[in-house]
């Protein structure tokens, strides 16, 4: 079969074309980014420039605010049209009906809960409300028309968006019961729930089962954006909302309750959108010493950071896991983050090996039981691994995707 792939949310769907191009398919990969995040070299750093024969670069594609005549999406669109079916990402769904084959929806947060969501509309272009006595002014009807002018173009677009959604043969997204929004908005858009699957996936080719550290002070990677703050200027996805500020007040609570425990060394990524919030909660705690910052680095140097930390943390929000832990979970490093283990349980039928954890407490008590013990840590991370190599291998996710896509061809 030969599939086609637009859209590229850092690098996940390109692990994925990767793997269905181990199982002998033909894949096409337009790149339609000039974003480090999504391109293949910024993940994979033997993909170089120029590209092998299989990935093309069409960057510059604005399938949300460019002209369906555009250069770059024109020639991406050609090349997809030889498909037999396609995956589609990020804006891609939008362009389900120009492509006209067979799509799988490969959903991973902002595709579904912002630009597939009809109250963005209210949020980005709401109509200006005057008084009687403004009625008459010519500038308040320009600037109504113009708004309401505005909301027709985007309504277009969440539509677009929402039908390639629906009109999919399968689609991706996380376990229902996972993300109220994700649920309301598939109910609302009409996708048929036997389209719908689960996977996520990690490249534990790439990510190597490490042997476990030797340090003289237990480090902890926090792998997740520092973003915690929900503006009212913003619409919200969930899934961007890291709850960050919970996890340093559960390392503070740690630290204070614990003083006979192992110096602790809290590595920090320099990256998202509540740095100086997260700078002022630390020292509210009192950990400053405790913490070091790191810059924003590549996929290579986050693998060295995870074969040489003690725990990791990721995400404490209303959210879901992601690649940040399945990564650490295949170098075997135990992970503790929210993980609704539950919902985990009836998927895969067995207990989950991550560390859940949702309020300041319950941080402070996984800590507690972690650093007790380098063996308890050890073996947490020996059945990470396994349990990445069992449900999350892109391998799994390809036969996921296949199972929908041969239906249609």
């Amino acid at each position: 079969m030969k599939i086609g792939f637009l859209g590229n949310a850092n690098n996940y769907p390109f692990t994925l074309a990767r793997a269905l191009k181990s199982k002998g398919h033909a894949i096409v990969f337009v790149v339609d980014s000039d974003s480090p995040l999504n391109r293949p070299e910024s993940r994979y750093p033997e993909i170089t420039i120029p590209y092998p024969d299989w990935i093309v670069d069409c960057k510059g594609i604005n399938l949300w605010d460019g002209k369906p005549d555009d250069v770059p999406l024109e020639r991406a669109l050609h090349i997809l049209r030889t498909c037999d079916a396609v995956v589609l990402n990020e804006f891609a769904p939008s362009a389900s009906d120009l492509i006209g084959k067979p799509s799988f929806a490969l959903l991973t947060g902002t595709d579904l809960e912002i630009l597939a969501d009809l109250q963005y509309l209210d949020f980005a272009y709401p109509l200006p409300r005057f008084h009687l006595r403004q009625m008459f002014r010519r500038s308040q009807w320009v600037a109504r028309r113009s708004q309401i002018k505005n909301r027709a173009h985007l309504r277009a677009k969440i539509d677009r968006q929402r039908s390639g959604i629906r009109k999919a043969v399968g689609l991706n997204y996380f376990p229902k019961g996972l993300l109220k929004n994700g649920d309301r908005l598939l109910d609302e858009i009409g996708a048929p729930p036997a389209n719908r699957t689960f996977f996520m996936l990690s490249d534990i080719e790439r990510y190597d089962y490490a042997p476990y550290p030797v340090n003289d002070k237990l480090r902890i990677l926090n792998v997740a954006r520092i973003t915690w703050k929900k503006p009212r200027q913003h619409f919200i996805c969930e899934l961007d909302y890291k709850g960050t500020d919970v996890l340093i007040r559960g390392l503070g609570l740690f630290i204070r309750n614990n003083r006979k425990a192992p110096p602790l060394d809290i590595r920090l990524v320099r990256k998202g959108a509540d740095i100086e919030a997260t700078e002022q909660l630390i020292r509210e705690e009192g950990i400053e010493s405790s913490v070091t910052w790191l810059e924003a680095m590549n996929q290579t140097e986050l693998y060295e950071e995870y074969k040489s930390a003690d725990i990791v943390t990721e995400h404490f929000g209303e959210g879901s896991i992601g690649m940040g832990t399945l990564d650490a979970m295949a170098t075997g490093r135990p992970v503790v983050t929210r993980c609704d283990p539950d919902i985990f349980k009836r998927e895969f039928g067995e207990e989950s090996p991550i560390c859940h954890a949702v309020t300041a407490q319950e941080i402070c008590d996984q800590l507690t039981r972690l650093s007790a013990s380098r063996e308890i840590r050890e073996k947490i991370g020996k059945d990470s691994r396994r349990y990445v190599e069992k449900y999350f291998s892109p391998e799994r996710a390809a036969d996921l995707v296949l199972e929908k896509l041969q239906h249609a061809v």
